[in-house]
């Protein structure tokens, strides 16, 4: 008898210090446990959904609840798997169940082309940042693109081999007339959408490897061509000249304008006349690196040091008045493009006034796509196209 007790005793204990010590709840710097002590609680939880234990949360039910619960996205973020692109999502183009995948991006394409805002965001101004860009989009495009397209841009990537390789479709040859002379547009949504056999590569390459990978195109375009890529994106030795420079240039060649206007007078009317800048043929400077988001007239941050030059010129120069004039290319609708342009010239005057210079020594005007400098037939020539000007009224 006094055995039994005995073990009744010893197995009340056991039972009382497995209970005390086998199950804990976490706190502290203690996880807690389960069975034993190295069984620890896992803390994860899942997002939207409510797993409470008490013996595996630090904290109250409602707390938990609230940690797990659906919450508003951080800021800056996208939903995983978002790409955003506003033609990206194919079935808003279908008005049939029978129409194909290729019919939806033939759709989508069309439409793109059409968006006067789908234009590269990347504009190196010198060799050296340009070489950066293609440098890089050449290590892109070998990745991406040239097995198919091949490393000279010919179509002929080691899939398709002049027709010996696995691939039987010949890939599109950058390097024609036609693909020479599309817009950027054509290309961005290529990549977002792919075309015909092509599938998307938006998963691939990001925004702005997009615009290096299309940039390195265009100067194996360039090279097949012979020609400067860095001078066909309209970047000329006269367009490296600081801006303090050109606007010297500028007030010389104004300054002789408004004597050959005086001398011509003069002969006219043999009498004594006076004349402006503005009765001469006026020489503009364009602000490189006054930039703009894509389809607004809100200046993007790289603007601001051309501007804070042109701030110095004006205060060193103060008697003068200028002309700020905004352009575009003739991608769009002309009324569209000559209210953007009229915006984006506004957008420069504002900044200009809210910086100190007087109202009545600026004034600003769009031009739209009325005066280009280059050919609207390439997008090198739509490059030069899109600009901001100024120029000395008086």
């Amino acid at each position: 008898m006094k055995n039994i007790n005995s073990f009744y005793s010893l197995a009340s204990v056991c039972v009382a210090s497995l209970l005390l010590f086998s199950c804990s709840q976490a706190g502290g710097e203690q996880p807690g446990s389960e069975f034993m002590p190295d069984m620890a609680h896992s803390v994860a939880y899942e997002a939207n959904y409510n797993t409470y234990y008490y013996n595996n949360t630090w904290g109250s039910e409602e707390e938990y609840e609230k940690m797990a619960g659906p919450r508003k996205p951080v800021n800056g973020t996208v939903a995983r798997g978002h790409i955003p692109y506003a033609y990206k999502n194919l079935e808003q183009f279908r008005e049939s169940s029978n129409e194909s995948f290729t019919e939806l991006q033939t759709k989508a394409a069309e439409v793109a082309l059409k968006d006067a805002t789908l234009v590269n965001s990347i504009n190196p101004t010198n060799k050296e940042d340009l070489e950066k860009v293609l440098v890089h989009g050449k290590e892109l495009y070998t990745v991406a693109c040239a097995v198919c397209h091949g490393k000279k841009g010919d179509g002929n990537g080691s899939i398709y081999n002049a027709g010996n390789g696995p691939y039987s479709a010949a890939p599109a040859n950058y390097l024609t007339d036609d693909l020479i002379n599309a817009s950027d547009a054509r290309y961005y949504n290529a990549i977002m959408n792919g075309k015909g056999q092509m599938q998307s590569h938006a998963d691939k390459l990001n925004e702005e490897e997009r615009w290096k990978v299309i940039h390195y195109i265009r100067s194996l375009q360039a090279d097949k061509k012979g020609l400067d890529y860095f001078e066909q994106m309209g970047a000329t030795a006269s367009k490296n000249l600081t801006l303090k420079e050109a606007f010297a240039k500028m007030m010389e060649e104004n300054e002789k304008a408004v004597a050959a206007s005086l001398e011509t007078t003069t002969n006219a009317n043999d009498s004594a006349a006076t004349a402006s800048p503005a009765q001469g043929k006026a020489m503009a400077v364009k602000l490189d690196n006054v930039l703009y988001s894509t389809g607004l007239a809100v200046l993007k941050q790289t603007s601001y040091q051309t501007l804070q030059e042109l701030l110095e010129i004006l205060n060193m120069y103060p008697s003068i008045k200028i002309e700020i004039g905004g352009h575009t290319d003739n991608i769009g609708q002309p009324n569209t493009n000559m209210q953007l342009s009229e915006d984006r010239a506004r957008s420069v005057f504002n900044y200009l006034v809210s910086e100190g210079i007087a109202k009545d020594r600026l004034s600003f005007r769009g031009y739209g796509e009325s005066s280009p400098i280059a050919t609207n037939n390439s997008e090198a020539g739509r490059r030069q196209n899109r600009r901001t000007e100024v120029k000395i009224v008086k």
